[in-house]
């Protein structure tokens, strides 16, 4: 069963990068119907990067993976994290929680 699995990860791989990029697009929905009670906006940002981010190891999968392919993946990792970061952090003042300061990042 592992081996299965370890010989579709490139197709594994491309299904979480779609399902993050499908949840970019829902969240968008969500904000522009006015649902506001969040901030989707950093939640579809962190999505959309992350999928991305996915996204590109297929070409390390199928070629080799190079020293600026992997300093793109972690740039776009570390970027979308903050993302959903700023995501909780925003989210928490919105409900009235308290949190820490945009200083955080």
């Amino acid at each position: 069963m592992a081996g299965l699995l370890f010989d579709q990860i490139d197709y594994i791989t491309f299904c979480c990068g779609l399902g993050l990029i499908l949840l970019a697009a829902m969240t968008m929905v969500l904000r522009d119907q006015g649902q506001a009670l969040l901030p989707w906006r950093w939640l579809a940002l962190w999505s959309l990067l992350q999928g991305i981010s996915e996204w590109l190891e297929l070409p390390a999968f199928a070629f080799s993976d190079t020293p600026l392919l992997m300093v793109v993946r972690l740039c776009l990792a570390v970027a979308s994290f903050l993302c959903l970061i700023e995501f909780g952090r925003r989210s928490s003042v919105m409900l009235g929680r308290r949190s820490p300061g945009p200083w955080i990042h």
